[in-house]
């Protein structure tokens, strides 16, 4: 799961954050379209819990939460903890509680984190 936020967490930035700002915690604001790609790579569903900012968006596979964007809160980058022990107040999340302009800035995610991980694919092996 590291490495599926290394290369999610390049695709971060202002146009894919839900304030449209740049932080200095590069992972505030990425977790709603950040749960919506790991739902998408590793199926599961995705949970929200009430946060400083609103909602905290991450997601529950195999009976396991998981939370790749917690870090914005004084978290690890990555917890991985038994389904239903992360947060108090979980609720489960489903696309329709999803609104247009966050689908959208995850489909700019995955966009730009696929092209910079391609880009820096064929760059290791030009050398």
């Amino acid at each position: 799961m590291a490495t599926f936020r290394n290369v999610i967490a390049k695709g971060w930035g202002a146009d894919t954050t839900s304030d449209e700002k740049e932080h200095v915690i590069k992972s505030t604001g990425q977790c709603a379209v950040t749960a919506i790609m790991l739902q998408q790579c590793f199926g599961g569903i995705m949970v929200s819990t009430k946060s400083e900012g609103g909602l905290h968006w991450y997601n529950r596979v195999k009976g396991y939460d998981v939370d790749i964007t917690g870090d914005q809160y004084g978290h690890d980058p990555v917890r991985i903890v038994p389904e239903g022990t992360l947060y108090d107040d979980a609720q489960p999340m489903t696309e329709d509680d999803v609104d247009g302009a966050t689908i959208l800035r995850s489909a700019l995610l995955a966009l730009k984190a696929s092209e910079i991980a391609l880009r820096e694919m064929r760059e290791r092996t030009a050398k």
